[in-house]
């Protein structure tokens, strides 16, 4: 089972990131030079990518034969761009319905590390029933009185 790549999503916050942390800083110190503007935007830029492209960019699979998340990051520079996370290794697996802010999505727990990844209600319940023939309990919030207001 493949999800869909969150590789546009992701380069899109980077962006956003970079913007603000190059734009911010010109705006109150009254620079107003636009070369220095862009110049820290294009170093910026690959070092924020270096230091999120885990976080943000990334394409899930799930292996049920070989009972393993395969997790690939197609923008890391540094470190390895595949990751195999076997059920074994999880801890704690949860389903979030969609909410205000957050669309609908699956975090896995995993020795100390957390796994996000967006998908449909049809797709969670493919998921559970995977999870559940392996050992492990899916946790469901998707109540108000269950989530709560942040």
């Amino acid at each position: 089972m493949e999800f869909e790549p969150e590789y546009i999503s992701g380069i899109g916050k980077v962006l956003i990131l970079t913007l603000l942390i190059s734009v911010l800083p010109n705006y109150f110190l009254g620079n107003e030079n636009p070369y220095l503007l862009f110049g820290i935007s294009i170093i910026l830029f690959p070092i924020i990518l270096n230091l999120k492209n885990k976080k943000w960019i990334k394409r899930v699979k799930i292996d049920s034969k070989r009972a393993e998340f395969r997790i690939e990051y197609p923008m890391n520079l540094i470190g390895n761009k595949k990751m195999n996370l076997s059920f074994s290794e999880i801890e704690k697996a949860t389903y979030y319905e969609y909410m205000i802010r957050t669309p609908a999505h699956y975090k896995i727990e995993f020795n100390g590390g957390k796994l996000r990844f967006n998908c449909s209600e049809n797709e969670s319940k493919k998921i559970s029933s995977i999870l559940k023939t392996n050992g492990i309990e899916t946790n469901f919030y998707h109540q108000e009185k269950e989530v709560g207001y942040r």
